[in-house]
């Protein structure tokens, strides 16, 4: 056996006499352990914390299932309770032992509501004020607290001792990979809504964290190059990571509560010019992580997707299927009707409207609440039915809009509606409920009453008690609504007890007297147990 060797280079060749086969061997590179450790950490720590995200997102689910499987219960409950013989109205007497008819709790239910109803009211609804008009509520603390304490820790643990080579890749890596996040959370229409029944509204808080979060991060990798020569800023990979930080930092900067409610248009544009200069520059930087930049755009596809075969669905038919009547009914409020939409929607949800011929942007639309419920048939199914909408002027579109309205009152324009939208209270699984509003408020407590006697009609509802109460600046306010209320009151004679509270703030008014409903000398309702036994 002979062989001869030469060397090349880059490895060794031999020939062997007995097979006069020939083979190069490529001597492999000595690997560097520690850039390798490096680069196992740049990819691996940020697919766990797409694992823990995923984590919390599947507590969500669980928790949707078991809040809606609680609520389904307690409804079957308390109409179990009623009987649905006890929906029609009797003597007095009989109405007066209705309200006892509530079923006994046990002392664990009793105990378990009062927890659930503590924490909502410490989660939703205290806050951490900033200013008089700004505040934070401390879910929106709590989440944007976790997020950037997991993105931290997952940014800087293992870095021995804070050496920059550890975090300085990483953070960049993790503020890359998990921008899909972003779009996740912002559409109107997302993955996570549909999944854990959390509205868009609360979910968007998540959006605003997450992005200020990985702001951070971007900055940390940002700052990691600072001593960088300056010759090595003409590189591609390093002018483009530059702009990508410059636009995500206007978009920051631009997205403080209020810039986006004195200057909602301005956000909008900047907001939109900003992310498409982000998402070009961070193609060019990086480009092997263009996959997270595809699902970036792909789940923002999805809302636009969703919500234009929304607008086409909604907004269809003849005759005019686009237009809205336009009806000033007070110095400061518009009512407008878009006639015969076919959609269908729970009471307290809001659609999104886009009204070109008013707004400075003719693709902005704007969220106003419902104000009325879907129109159903003689077999009880919904209807294409009108959609009525309060709304009050304040700034920007609203103003427009209202002062449109005073020089084309009954007019026809444009509009076009998207929705609906928004987890309304589930008001029909309780015995007693409570609608308090003001001024245009109204929009969002009286379609929940007109739900709740179309419901007790039906006999699928438990609420035997309904304490509505309307305040207003002036009188004429109560033009917006004051005719409906009166007729749902009247309609609810027979099958709930509605006590209506009506107020007008302003000295110079007086209490309205309610033409049709208050031929009365006293405040209470006409449907109340109380005035019920007084008129006997």
């Amino acid at each position: 056996m002979s062989s001869s060797q030469g060397g090349s280079g880059h490895g060794n060749s031999s020939t062997s006499a007995m097979g006069n086969v020939t083979t190069t061997n490529n001597a492999a590179r000595p690997v560097n352990p520690y850039r390798a450790y490096i680069r196992w950490q740049r990819v691996a720590y940020p697919k766990q914390l797409w694992d823990l995200v995923a984590s919390a997102i599947v507590f969500l689910i669980i928790c949707n299932i078991i809040h809606l499987w609680r609520m389904r219960s307690r409804k079957q409950a308390l109409m179990r309770a009623r009987g649905t013989q006890q929906m029609v109205a009797g003597d007095s007497e009989a109405n007066a032992d209705k309200t006892n008819s509530t079923p006994v709790r046990s002392k664990g239910k009793r105990l378990r509501g009062a927890v659930d109803a503590a924490f909502r009211i410490f989660a939703f609804r205290r806050s951490i004020p900033l200013d008089r008009h700004y505040s934070f509520s401390l879910t929106e603390v709590f989440f944007t607290v976790g997020y950037l304490a997991a993105v931290l820790i997952w940014s800087f643990v293992h870095s021995h001792g804070g050496q920059r080579q550890f975090w300085g890749e990483r953070t960049g890596a993790i503020a890359s990979r998990q921008a899909p996040l972003l779009t996740l959370l912002a559409g109107k229409n997302n993955l996570v809504t549909l999944v854990t029944g959390i509205s868009y509204e609360k979910v968007n808080i998540m959006h605003r964290a997450v992005g200020r979060t990985l702001f951070l991060a971007a900055l940390f990798h940002s700052f990691e190059k600072y001593d960088m020569p300056k010759r090595v800023l003409a590189f591609p990979q390093i002018y483009t990571g530059v702009i990508a930080t410059v636009a995500w930092t206007v978009i920051i900067l631009t997205s403080f509560r209020p810039i986006r409610n004195q200057a909602f248009e301005f956000f909008l544009v900047v907001h939109v010019l900003s992310v498409v200069a982000y998402l070009v520059s961070m193609y060019f930087h990086w480009k092997k992580d263009a996959m997270y930049l595809y699902l970036f755009i792909g789940f923002w596809m999805l809302d636009r997707v969703v919500r234009g075969i929304r607008l086409l669905f909604i907004n269809r038919g003849k005759p005019q299927p686009r237009r809205a009547i336009v009806e000033h009914v007070s110095d400061d409020c518009i009512r407008l009707v878009l006639p015969n939409r076919h959609m269908t929607w729970k009471a307290g949800q809001h659609v999104f409207l886009t009204l070109p011929g008013v707004s400075i942007l003719p693709f902005e639309s704007h969220p106003m609440t419902i104000a009325n419920i879907p129109e159903r048939d003689e077999q009880g199914a919904r209807k294409p039915t009108d959609l009525v909408f309060y709304i009050r002027a304040m700034d920007g579109f609203t103003r427009r809009l209202q002062q449109y309205g005073s020089r084309h009152h009954g007019e026809l324009v444009i509009a076009l509606a998207d929705g609906p939208y928004g987890k309304p209270p589930p008001v029909n699984t309780f015995t007693t409920v409570i609608l308090v509003a003001g001024g245009s408020g109204i929009a969002s407590t009286l379609p929940l009453l007109l739900d709740i006697v179309e419901t007790s009609r039906r006999k699928k509802s438990p609420v035997l008690r309904v304490l509505f109460v309307w305040s207003v600046k002036r009188r004429g306010d109560l033009n917006w609504a004051i005719e409906k209320i009166e007729a749902t009151h009247k309609e609810a004679i027979g099958l709930i007890d509605i006590e209506l509270c009506i107020h007008v703030s302003r000295p110079d008014d007086n209490l309205p007297s309610l033409a049709k409903l208050e031929e009365l000398e006293d405040p209470v309702s006409p449907t109340s147990p109380d005035k019920k036994r007084s008129s006997e």
